[in-house]
C-alpha cells in the first residue's frame, strides 16, 4: 500500500511527489513517456523559485545549466513602443530572477530530483483506470495494479484521472487560440537588457509572439493567434512567414535565424475543472486548469498547486480522519488555487483588452502600482499585500 500515487512526471507531478516523499511517506509516480521528451512552457517565473528553494531543488536549477531570466520585455509592433518588467522591482519576492529551461532537460532533472527524494518512479508505464474505495484508491496500469491512500492527477491537459470523477469547462475567452512554435538557432538577442530575458511581441489582431533564449544559441519562438487568422489552416510555414513580414520588429529578430525541426501546434488549450479536489484525489497544474501562455503561468500554477495540495496530503497522512477536502485540513484547496488563477485571468484581460503598453506606462510613475504589476507578472498572484489586488485592478 502506497501513501500516494501520482500520475504524470512533469513539473507538477515531480513537485508534489517530492514534497510528500521528503516528508517520509511512500510515494509512487507513474509516467507514460520516457524522458527526455519535448514540452512547451519553457520560461519560469521568479515566484516559482521560492517553491524550488523550499523543496530543495533550487540548487540544481541555479547550477549554471540554465540561463538566468532577470526580466520580461513587451513590445507593441504597431505602436513601436515597449515596456520592461525588471524583476528586481518585485515587491517582496525572495528571488529577483528565474530561469529559461529546455523542458526536455528540466523535466528530466526535476524527475531525477524526485527519485533522489525517495519517490519510486515507474517509467514508461501507462495509467488505465482507478477506483475509489472508502479507505484507499486502487490503480490499474498496463503493467500492474496498485493501492494507495491518495491519488494525484498530474497528467496534464488529458486529465486522465480526474475526468473520471468530474468534467472540465472550456474557457471560451481563450479557447479559440492556437500556438505555433519551434526552436531556432541564432535569433538576434542584441535588444535584450539581460541575455536570458523573455521577449513578448504584441502583434496585430490580438496575436502575440514569444522569444525565449536558452543557454547557448538556441531560442524558443512562437506565435499565439486566433484560429481564424490562419485563414482556413494554411501551411504553418506560410502563416509564420506572413507574421514575420507584417511585423518588422519580430522579423528583424529572426532575420538570420535557422529553424530546428518542424513547427508544432497547440490549440484549444484553455479549460478549468469543475472540481480540483475530493476526499482521496486531487488534480494539479494543467490537469486542473490552464488559461493562456502569455504570462508563462502554466508551470507556476503547476508548482503552486503541487505545493498547496502537498501540505494537505501530508496533513491527511498524519491524521487519518482528515481527508483532502476536509474543512479541518490546512487549506481549502480549490478556493486557494482559484484566487491566484482568477488574478492571472484579470491580468490576461488587461493584456488582451488592447493598449497594454500604454496601460503599463501609466503605472510607471506610481512606484507601488508598478511594483505590484511587476510582482504579478513575476507570478506573485498569491501575495495578498499587492496594492493592485486591494484596488481591484487585478
Amino acid at each position: 500500500m502506497y501513501d500516494l500515487i501520482v500520475i504524470g512526471g512533469g513539473p507538477g507531478g515531480a513537485c508534489v511527489s517530492s514534497y510528500v516523499a521528503r516528508a517520509g511517506h511512500k510515494v509512487l509516480l507513474i509516467e507514460k513517456e520516457e524522458f527526455p521528451r519535448f514540452r512547451i512552457g519553457e520560461s519560469l517565473l521568479p515566484y516559482s523559485m521560492e517553491i524550488f528553494q523550499e523543496l530543495g531543488f533550487y540548487k540544481d536549477l541555479s547550477s549554471g545549466k540554465y540561463i538566468q531570466k532577470n526580466g520580461a520585455s513587451f513590445y507593441d509592433t504597431e505602436l513601436d513602443e515597449g515596456v520592461y518588467f525588471d524583476f528586481s522591482n518585485n515587491g517582496k519576492a525572495k528571488f529577483p530572477h528565474a530561469y529559461e529551461v529546455l523542458r526536455s532537460e528540466f523535466d528530466k532533472d526535476f524527475l531525477d530530483f524526485a527519485k533522489n527524494s525517495g519517490v519510486e518512479v515507474r517509467q514508461p508505464e501507462t495509467f488505465q483506470d482507478c477506483e475509489l474505495h472508502e479507505d484507499f484508491v486502487s490503480v490499474k496500469t498496463n503493467s500492474g495494479q496498485y493501492k494507495s491512500r491518495f491519488i494525484i492527477d498530474a497528467s496534464g491537459q488529458a486529465s486522465i484521472v480526474s475526468k473520471k470523477f468530474q468534467t472540465k469547462k472550456i474557457n471560451n475567452i481563450y479557447h479559440n487560440n492556437f500556438a505555433l512554435y519551434a526552436h531556432f538557432e541564432d535569433v538576434d538577442r542584441s535588444h535584450l537588457k539581460s541575455p536570458g530575458d523573455i521577449s513578448i511581441g504584441i502583434l496585430k489582431d490580438s496575436a502575440w509572439s514569444w522569444v525565449i533564449p536558452f543557454q547557448g544559441n538556441v531560442s524558443s519562438v512562437g506565435i499565439v493567434a486566433k484560429k481564424d487568422q490562419v485563414r482556413e489552416l494554411k501551411k504553418r510555414e506560410d502563416f509564420f512567414e506572413e507574421c514575420l513580414n507584417e511585423n518588422k520588429w519580430f522579423g528583424a529578430l529572426l532575420k538570420n535565424a535557422k529553424r530546428n525541426g518542424e513547427f508544432k501546434v497547440s490549440s484549444n488549450f484553455s479549460h478549468k475543472s469543475e472540481t480540483f479536489c475530493a476526499e482521496r484525489w486531487a488534480s494539479v497544474g494543467d490537469a486542473m486548469s490552464f488559461l493562456d501562455p502569455v504570462f508563462s503561468s502554466g508551470v507556476h500554477v503547476s508548482l503552486k498547486s503541487a505545493q498547496i495540495i502537498s501540505k494537505n496530503l501530508i496533513h491527511s497522512l498524519n491524521h487519518s480522519d482528515i481527508l483532502l477536502n476536509s474543512p479541518d485540513n490546512l487549506f481549502d484547496y480549490q478556493k486557494e488555487l482559484t484566487k491566484g488563477i482568477e488574478r492571472f485571468h484579470n491580468l490576461l484581460q488587461i493584456f488582451y483588452g488592447g493598449n497594454f503598453i500604454n496601460k503599463v506606462k501609466g503605472l510607471e510613475k506610481k512606484t507601488h502600482a508598478m511594483r505590484g504589476m511587476t510582482s504579478a507578472v513575476a507570478g506573485g498572484m498569491w501575495e495578498e499585500d499587492n496594492p493592485l489586488f486591494r484596488m481591484g485592478v487585478l
